[in-house]
């Protein structure tokens, strides 16, 4: 249940920015709100507050802002759709209530309102980040990408770095125990490469599976001594969820990523900026990755996680601590702003992009083929949502989860 609240807190408050970029953008357009809601229906709460009515909804997986001049039919999705400039005794009717329509804007008006969702995902990333490396952090890995992520990870460009790899512990009889590692060694290279997260050593041990014997040169630092030591890998067979046997290079030690990163103000905030374009950037490979594979092979990358998996994935974090939370939010926050402006219907980008096809064509799209549009683009985004909630299911073993709620 813990897991659950901080997934809806952690999702809730991503949404709610997005959506307050929305509603933000309206306001300055002086374009009358109407609803202001978080979730999707059915309704938990809500309240008027002059022209706009709040709402709480029970599906905590989106958000929408209706706003005047949006189509009555499609509030239940984050949709702002414009037609055909209304005649002047509407609009003249609008003027004395002193509220703006979608229709009385100009496309740089419309594009204002619909980016604004992203670029606050993008600030809240920035601003979490810029706290933390304020703060000092010790920052989280992300993969073969995790030493590119974050400037001054090598402690220059005025960034106080201490984030080494540490042993944690030493298996009895295996090629560690025999070179001498001790718990507490520090890691600062293998194979001549610098490290600093313990998933970089082992992606290189791992990278020796087809090597039989395989030596790995370590180089350690006890007592602020450096030595080297050459081990020797071996293998080791473990199961996967579906209990099926699979072997992986080990060398008998168990590692930490210890230490933090820490910086002033001013060249905080420049590295929380750099590495939010550095999450961006590879986050957009990813992306990339998920429609290459689904449109050439009809297949989804591993790199996609539905509501299950980003609840198990919330639950990881959690257990590292507050600062690896608040790193997952920017991250998550990124991943939305990003999703977000793809060129799909049914999402900002989608209407972005409708706006520039009428801007570039000088003519307007009718209602009906727009609505046509975003309800295929909808139903093709909720039907990969599903498929990849039915494989996160499996592959979380959430059936065995609710067995075992039930003592079965």
């Amino acid at each position: 249940m813990t897991t659950l609240i901080t997934f809806i807190i952690v999702f809730g408050l991503i949404v709610f920015v997005h959506e307050l970029g929305h509603f933000t953008a309206a306001k300055i357009m002086k374009v009358g709100v109407k609803k202001f809601a978080f979730g999707f229906p059915p309704r938990l709460w809500s309240k008027k507050v002059g022209e706009t009515e709040y709402a709480i909804n029970l599906i905590p997986f989106g958000g929408y802002v209706k706003l005047e001049g949006e189509d009555e039919d499609t509030e239940e999705v984050d949709t702002i759709i414009f037609e055909q400039k209304p005649a002047k005794d509407e609009k003249n009717e609008r003027a004395k209530n002193s509220k703006r329509s979608l229709l009385d804007l100009k496309p740089g008006g419309l594009l204002l309102i619909f980016s604004a969702g992203v670029v606050m995902n993008i600030i809240l990333a920035i601003v979490i980040l810029w706290g933390l490396f304020m703060t000092g952090f010790k920052p989280i890995e992300l993969g073969q990408f995790s030493q590119k992520i974050y400037p001054g990870i090598d402690g220059t460009g005025g960034v106080k770095s201490t984030v080494v790899v540490t042993v944690d512990d030493v298996e009895k009889n295996t090629p560690a125990a025999k070179e001498g590692l001790k718990k507490g060694d520090k890691i600062i290279k293998i194979d001549g490469k610098r490290v600093y997260f313990s998933g970089e050593v082992i992606q290189v041990v791992q990278s020796k599976i087809n090597q039989t014997g395989a030596s790995v040169l370590l180089e350690i630092q006890r007592d602020g001594k450096i030595s080297e030591k050459t081990l020797t890998t071996y293998k080791s067979k473990l199961k996967d969820r579906s209990g099926k046997d699979y072997e992986v290079n080990r060398i008998g030690i168990i590692l930490e990523t210890d230490g933090k990163l820490q910086a002033g103000p001013i060249i905080a905030l420049k590295d929380a900026i750099i590495s939010t374009w550095n999450i961006a950037k590879y986050t957009f490979i990813g992306i990339l990755d998920l429609f290459g594979k689904l449109f050439t092979q009809f297949k989804l990358s591993e790199n996609i996680a539905g509501p299950i998996g980003l609840v198990v994935v919330t639950d990881y974090f959690s257990h590292l601590g507050i600062t690896a939370i608040l790193q997952f939010i920017a991250i998550l926050s990124i991943s939305v702003a990003l999703f977000n402006i793809l060129p799909i219907p049914a999402l900002d980008g989608g209407y972005i992009a409708f706006i520039l096809a009428e801007v570039i064509t000088r003519k307007k799209l009718s209602l009906k083929v727009k609505n046509v549009i975003n309800l295929i683009g909808f139903g093709a985004l909720i039907t990969l949502m599903v498929v990849v909630t039915f494989r996160d299911f499996f592959t979380f073993e959430v059936g065995n989860y609710i067995l075992k709620l039930f003592g079965r």
